[in-house]
């Protein structure tokens, strides 16, 4: 008898131990630390540097919180927290308006995910446990999306806060031929709260009903799956039928943080665009080669503000001294409407004007 006793011990322990966990997926004691959680995966996924497949996972800690927030405000405040991760790596949309509202970017960035969060929630509360997590991924799909619109928010319309760009390269970026960028964050959420459900299926239900619940989350992710497959194996290939052009691309490789300093600072700016002119000498032939057809530079790769007015733009001596060494090109730059709105913009330099 007490041998028996002995030896069924240790599995009242892993019992409990899987009580522990399955409970804390139920009704987690930390939602905060979660949350937090989250944001740090998120960052973690992110671009330039970072792991893009936890993005498919990320946002599970978040959305186990908020499925078992209790209040609209709870959720509010789980959903701003959460969202503090993907804001925080969004410098290029920040750099657009100044390197000094960085931090108030961020912070306004995560307002639209506060009050899906609270939407989400009031929508989720009526609905079966097993739906709750895909309408937070849903609000969470809605909160990067509307802001985005300049239909709706005009010049102030900032996209911020887009999962879908941790996939930069990857398979699922294929699927922003569907639905740009959009069409990627909806497959990531969805993934994100699928494996919740199939989490909470294996750790609460006992074996025959676990399979059994956690069959139709899987299924949906099977099918998440089929269409990232599908859009990667169908991406069209490069054509070389017709005219073709001899194109170089130039990376300088410098942080967006300089770029949004150099904007403010006069001779920074002349220092870089100097530098411009040196990295693109090969694209013109300087060095015996020959010269190139269109020379392409990255996102705001341009170390200032171009601005825009009666169709024209509107550049200073140091900006048309550094065009003129370069061979024509295709340059990524902040830019500034007439009417003062900003915008990520591409510009043309034939050679002869911009």
């Amino acid at each position: 008898m007490t041998r028996a006793l002995r030896t069924q011990a240790p599995f009242r322990a892993g019992a409990q131990r899987s009580a522990g966990v399955a409970a804390g997926l139920a009704a987690p004691r930390a939602p905060w630390l979660l949350a937090l959680l989250s944001a740090a995966l998120v960052v973690l996924a992110g671009r330039p540097w970072g792991v893009p497949v936890l993005a498919w996972f990320a946002l599970v800690p978040a959305f186990a919180a908020l499925t078992a927030a209790r209040a609209w405000w709870a959720a509010a405040s789980l959903a701003l927290l959460a969202s503090l991760g993907p804001a925080s790596v969004a410098y290029e949309p920040a750099a657009a308006i100044g390197a000094g509202w960085y931090l108030l970017a961020v912070l306004l960035g995560a307002l639209p995910f506060a009050a899906a969060g609270a939407a989400g929630w009031a929508v989720a509360r009526r609905l079966p446990v097993g739906l709750r997590p895909v309408t937070f991924a849903l609000s969470w799909a809605l909160a990067e999306l509307l802001p985005a619109q300049p239909a709706l928010l005009g010049a102030y319309a900032l996209p911020l806060n887009l999962l879908g760009y941790s996939q930069a390269e990857q398979p699922a970026a294929h699927l922003a031929r569907f639905s740009s960028v959009t069409a990627v964050s909806l497959a990531l959420l969805l993934a994100n709260a699928l494996w919740l459900q199939v989490g909470r299926a294996l750790l609460t239900q006992r074996a025959g009903r676990a399979a059994r619940a956690a069959a139709l989350p899987l299924a949906g992710l099977l099918l998440l799956a089929l269409a990232v497959a599908a859009a990667w194996l169908t991406a069209p290939a490069p054509s070389l039928a017709g005219p073709t052009l001899e194109v170089a691309v130039a990376q300088p490789n410098r942080p967006t943080a300089l770029l949004a300093v150099a904007q403010e600072v006069p001779p920074l700016r002349h220092t870089l665009l100097a530098d411009m002119a040196a990295l693109a000498a090969p694209a013109t032939g300087a060095d015996g080669g020959g010269p190139v057809d269109l020379l392409v530079w990255p996102e705001a790769a341009w170390p200032g503000v171009v601005r825009s007015a009666g169709g024209g733009t509107e550049l200073d001596a140091a900006d048309l001294a550094a065009l003129a060494a370069l061979p024509p090109s295709l340059v990524g730059a902040a830019g500034r409407t007439a009417d003062g709105a900003s915008s990520n913009s591409a510009f043309l330099w034939t050679g002869v004007e911009l």
